[in-house]
């Protein structure tokens, strides 16, 4: 006897999407067994997220009620399922720290997220303040589940810090990362890091720690250092050379006798700081006053690595207009490693020490704190064949505490104070009889006018 064989029908069905009997989602259709009950998918009760072109949610739907139960595939195709949806609620949230700082606020769906960051420390008063991580990082989550939903970070103040002099989140002074880490590990969310040395803040004279958060993608090694001064007056402070998340690394104690601008470089999108500060340990033993030689022309350059009152001296900056390098009396306070033209009568000169000074911006004289080679063509005070700034025709080595003028253009001439002109001329051996316009050219015949001959002054007329 020939085993009987069942026939099994199949058909179409259709399963809508509905909200107050208008669809807010495409219907689909699936096939099933003629007779049987419907079966649903756990996904096909999901929320219904629209979103604009940015990803940002314009409007959600949550799932309350369907009519599988009570309906089977008709093999005519017209089955129709109703899943039935209402519109999510919108609350509002709001994130605060133990300051009353507001983090974040605002509205969202009905359960959905919203985050909110927070900086892992904080100056009150000179006070460090920290908050705590969660899962080594500073963000936090607000699930909408009821209106107005609140959350607070709380701070702690530090028994040992209590002297900040400087504090910031890395993406607030340097370029912000946008490596994978950045916008989940990192304090109030990203970090930075700086491809070329940037200078980030300048300190009076004391000792002091620098605290770093360095962090790093995946398996890298982030190095940011930390520099004071620049030129040949640079000296390395510190350099972070940290492995991970969440390492906080403290530099050994520096001492500066000036006031000094800090510089930082290092790091990329995946290797970065997220944020850093410093904290006075001490102060230094300055003395009363500085002396600066003098010779028989008149002048000397000075640097000082101490901040200088110069309210008593006759001390002059200089500037680049144009063709000229003209001077600047300075009778003020002037910061650490700046470049000083002093003019005094032969001797020495005591200028008093400061217990602050002003950076001078664009001072064409650039200050010597140790004794360094300095390019062909850059500008140093001679006293023959006359006082005045000669060009060197070769590599020249300035001596600690001087000053000097970076290579100029071509035809620029420089202006002592006191004098009507001063020529420029190359170091070399004085040759009597040569004879110079005012603009430190040499000529071979002398015309009506004005010229340097033998380092004096001539009318020729």
């Amino acid at each position: 006897m020939a085993e009987e064989v069942q026939v099994v029908s199949t058909a179409d069905y259709t399963i809508k999407y509905v909200c107050d009997d208008e669809e807010i989602k495409e219907a689909v259709t699936r096939t099933g067994v003629v007779g049987n009950a419907v079966s649903l998918l756990a996904s096909d009760k999901d929320a219904i997220k629209i979103t604009d072109e940015a990803g940002n949610i314009t409007n959600k739907y949550i799932f309350v009620s369907d009519d599988a139960e009570s309906s089977s595939i008709s093999g005519d195709g017209t089955t129709v399922i109703t899943l039935n949806f209402r519109k999510a609620a919108t609350f509002s949230y709001s994130a605060k720290d133990s300051f009353g700082e507001t983090l974040a606020s605002g509205t969202g769906f009905e359960g959905e997220n919203a985050y909110y960051y927070w900086a892992a420390v904080k100056n009150v008063d000179g006070v460090l303040y920290t908050a705590p991580a969660v899962n080594s990082g500073f963000k936090g989550t607000i699930l909408l589940d009821e209106d107005n939903k609140e959350a607070t970070v709380t701070y702690t103040a530090s028994d040992e810090i209590t002297t900040l002099v400087y504090l910031a989140e890395g993406e607030d002074v340097f370029t912000k990362a946008t490596g994978s880490a950045a916008d989940t590990r990192g304090s109030m969310g990203a970090g930075g890091y700086q491809t070329k040395a940037k200078e980030f803040v300048t300190l009076p004279a004391g000792s002091y720690k620098l605290v770093v958060s360095n962090r790093c993608s995946g398996d890298r090694t982030g190095i940011h250092v930390f520099t004071a001064g620049t030129g040949s007056n640079e000296v390395t402070i510190y350099a972070a050379d940290g492995h991970g998340y969440n390492q906080t690394l403290t530099s050994d104690e520096f001492t500066l006798n000036g006031t000094t601008t800090l510089y930082f470089n290092g790091g990329s999108d995946n290797q970065w700081v997220d944020f850093l500060y410093i904290y006075k340990t001490g102060d230094v033993e300055l003395p009363e006053a500085v002396e600066v030689n003098v010779t028989a022309g008149g002048y000397a350059t000075f640097c000082s690595e101490y901040d200088l009152d110069l309210s008593g001296v006759e001390a002059y900056t200089a500037t680049l207009d144009g063709s000229s390098v003209t001077f600047t009396k300075q009778t003020g306070t002037v910061a650490a490693g700046t470049g000083l033209l002093i003019k005094a009568a032969e001797g020495t000169v005591s200028i008093p020490v400061a217990t602050e000074g002003q950076a001078i911006a664009n001072n064409a004289l650039i200050g010597m704190l140790s004794a360094s080679d300095v390019v062909a063509g850059s500008y140093v005070l001679m006293t023959k064949p006359y006082v005045g700034f000669f060009k060197t025709t070769s590599s020249f080595t300035c001596t600690a505490n001087t000053a000097y003028i970076a290579p100029l253009p071509a035809e620029a001439r420089i202006v002592l104070p006191g004098n009507d002109a001063t020529a420029i001329k190359a170091i070399e051996a004085e040759k009597n009889g040569e004879v110079y316009n005012l603009a430190g050219q040499r000529v071979v015949k002398a015309q009506k006018g004005l010229y340097i001959m033998n380092g004096k002054k001539v009318v020729v007329k």
